[in-house]
């Protein structure tokens, strides 16, 4: 899996590349949805109410029904996603964007505590996790699948297989923006957030 963090800010962009030198996260300075592909994330509100911030862009872009799939995921939940939880929506009106993970650092549009970054940012990262394994046993079901056809057919030239480096996704520098969180502060929680994914992840792979 490939992690990106996007800001339109070149400042923040700067602190964040600081915050994660050494790291394979990549830090762009630019549109996330101009540049994003297969996830993003959104740092929503407990309710689902999309009406600021990135959140705001987000059903701008993928047209009102985004918002009425999150409050109807949500209230399946008992109407409110914790801070420190994350669901996903699929977004089927553009194709290279194919889900959102929301995960919120508020429980409703208001300055957000910096330590919530740190909580959204693990949620949706754990969350990217697991739909991490679930591609992986869908594109082993079809490794074995297309292994069965070619008993019967070659494969066509000039069709590529997926790339094989994982799923992407994209986040924004989370917190930040209407959420007036310091770029210095967001980032140190973004941070802290992929140390701790990164050890859990480590300990995984052991079990």
């Amino acid at each position: 899996m490939r992690i990106y963090i996007v800001t339109p800010d070149p400042q923040t962009a700067t602190v964040f590349m600081a915050a994660f030198k050494g790291t394979p996260v990549e830090i762009n300075y630019g549109n996330l949805l101009e540049i994003a592909e297969d996830i993003i994330v959104s740092p929503a509100n407990s309710y689902g109410y999309l009406d600021g911030g990135i959140d705001r862009v987000y059903r701008e872009c993928f047209g009102p029904q985004l918002e009425t799939d999150l409050l109807e995921a949500i209230a399946r939940l008992g109407g409110r996603l914790q801070i420190g939880q994350a669901l996903t929506i699929c977004t089927p009106s553009i194709p290279r964007i194919r889900q959102i993970i929301f995960a919120p650092t508020v429980e409703m549009p208001e300055a957000v505590p910096s330590v919530n970054v740190f909580r959204a940012t693990r949620a949706a990262l754990r969350e990217a996790s697991r739909l991490e394994r679930l591609s992986r046993l869908g594109e082993k079901a079809g490794h074995q699948d297309s292994e069965h056809s070619q008993l019967h057919t070659s494969r066509r030239p000039g069709v590529s297989r997926r790339d094989h480096s994982g799923l992407r996704v994209f986040f924004p520098a989370m917190g930040t923006g209407v959420g007036q969180v310091e770029a210095e502060d967001a980032a140190r929680e973004m941070r802290l957030a992929w140390d701790r994914w990164q050890a859990a992840e480590a300990e995984h792979e052991f079990e």
